[in-house]
Order: structure tokens, then C-alpha cells, then sequence
């Protein structure tokens, strides 16, 4: 892998695993007191915003809240220690799972008039991740063969 993807790689990852580390906490604990007292007031609209699509098979707000902030915070794990602690695929099927939430806070944004170029950039870095995430030992293998 050259070098400006291996730094483009380190970088997207580091950023990631820090903007959703802290945007999952802030769902879970007030880590900054008035964001998460706004999504704690904020997310009892979710269900009602997503009943178009999902009917009633979701949770209430504050579960979903909940969902939401542990599966961000461990997505940032694996994003920040995969492929040099865990395993290359657990980075990857992180990416798409942050790739999924991020298309729901883009349709959440626009329903609530909100600007979706937030959440849409995050989720083109995650396709970025995944684009110049390394090859693994055996796909190099077969690729030289």
C-alpha cells in the first residue's frame, strides 16, 4: 500500500473513530450537558419520523437513542483499532453499519428541515474507509499470483 493511501487510511479512521466515539457518548451520557438534554428531547420524535417506513416495529425515543449511541461508539472502536488490534472485516462491516445510521440522520435531518451535509460527509468517508482500507495477506496472494 503506498504511503498517501496509508495516511489517507490512518487519517479517515482517526477521524471517524473520534467524531462518532463522541457523538455516541453524547447519546448515551451528557458528555456535553446541552447537546445530549437536546437529543435526549430530541429523539422522542424519531419513531414518529421513521413510521412511514417502519410502522410501528420501532422503539420507542430514548431506546432508540440508546441503540443508536452504543452502536456509534462501538462502530468507533472497531473503526480506531481495526486492522492493527481486531480483525480488517470488523473495521469494514463497522463502516457500512455507519454508513446505514448516517442514511437515517440524512432522512431524519431532511424531515426536520435540518442540513444533511453533515451526516452525508461523514458517510462518504466511511465509503472512503472502505475504498483504501488494505488488502489483506491473501488477496495480495492471489493478486500477485
Amino acid at each position: 500500500m503506498s504511503v498517501i493511501k496509508t495516511l489517507v487510511f490512518v487519517g479517515v479512521s482517526l477521524y471517524l473513530a473520534f467524531i462518532f466515539g463522541m457523538a455516541g457518548a453524547n447519546k448515551l451520557y451528557p458528555v456535553d450537558p446541552a447537546t445530549h438534554k437536546y437529543l435526549v428531547d430530541a429523539c422522542k420524535h424519531w419513531p414518529g419520523v421513521f413510521a412511514p417506513i417502519f410502522g410501528t416495529a420501532l422503539p420507542d425515543g430514548d431506546t432508540l437513542r440508546i441503540i443508536l449511541g452504543a452502536s456509534e461508539v462501538l462502530g468507533a472502536i472497531a473503526i480506531a483499532l481495526s486492522p492493527w488490534v481486531l480483525p480488517k472485516s470488523l473495521g469494514s462491516l463497522a463502516s457500512l453499519g455507519l454508513i446505514a445510521i448516517m442514511g437515517g440522520a440524512i432522512y431524519l435531518h431532511h424531515a426536520f428541515n435540518d442540513a444533511v451535509t453533515f451526516p452525508a460527509m461523514l458517510a462518504a468517508l466511511c465509503v472512503l474507509r472502505l475504498i483504501v482500507t488494505p488488502a489483506s495477506r491473501a488477496a495480495k496472494k492471489m493478486k500477485s499470483q
